[in-house]
């Protein structure tokens, strides 16, 4: 689904289906398609970044994490039954895609970002500002929670196996998504050139993913 075009003249608005995997980095060439203004691209990817590590750092805050209630094993949730978003499914909710979480939900829940190849996913991905390594670094999968009754509660309440409370667990998302918000800040050039540089490239390949950069929801 393309979006509307906003901040910038160029746009890569682009046929569906086509995103190969990215494994590995592309060298740099800014003539790669005389069509594509490197230095364009670079900058709307960090606008869009610095939007991301906002909303990461405000997802933490919120303190609304997945609740894993159905498996003994940690296990990646997109979203739980009572709607709350893992992390990368809130920036891809912040981002105006509920498409892609409501899709990802009916379709594969416990989908690893490490196993996204395509797709429209992907697609996302390329023009998030971030690279996909950070995107899997972001994603943690939900530890198992237990719901059982306490004496004299007034409800039931949530209690993890091993002993981990549901408070502890969100202490530990918490703690894990301000160790990867440090990360991205230390990596922001790295990772923006990189993230530059498969955009150029695979446009220039002409595997073309449905892009459309310079949109994005506040």
């Amino acid at each position: 689904m393309l979006h509307a075009i906003a901040s910038i003249s160029l746009v890569l608005m682009l046929c569906a289906g086509c995103s190969q995997p990215l494994a590995t980095p592309p060298q740099r060439d800014s003539r790669a398609h005389p069509g594509l203004d490197r230095a364009t691209v670079h900058a709307e990817l960090a606008r869009r970044r610095g939007q991301q590590v906002t909303r990461l750092m405000a997802y933490a805050q919120r303190g609304e994490f997945p609740h894993n209630l159905a498996k003994p094993t940690s296990t990646h949730i997109f979203r739980d039954d009572a709607g709350r978003l893992c992390a990368v499914a809130n920036l891809a909710h912040q981002d105006g895609r509920d498409d892609l979480v409501d899709a990802t939900v009916r379709d594969h829940n416990d989908l690893a970002m490490a196993d996204v190849h395509d797709g429209p996913i992907l697609d996302w991905i390329l023009a998030s500002g971030l690279t996909q390594e950070e995107i899997v670094r972001i994603q943690l999968p939900a530890p198992p929670l237990t719901r059982r009754e306490r004496p004299l509660a007034p409800a039931p309440a949530l209690v993890a196996d091993r002993g981990l409370s549901e408070a502890r667990m969100n202490a530990l998302v918490v703690e894990h998504i301000e160790q990867v918000h440090r990360e991205l800040q230390a990596n922001t050039e790295k990772s923006l050139d990189l993230a530059t540089d498969r955009l150029v490239t695979l446009y220039a390949t002409g595997a073309r993913p449905t892009i459309a950069l310079g949109h994005s929801t506040t």
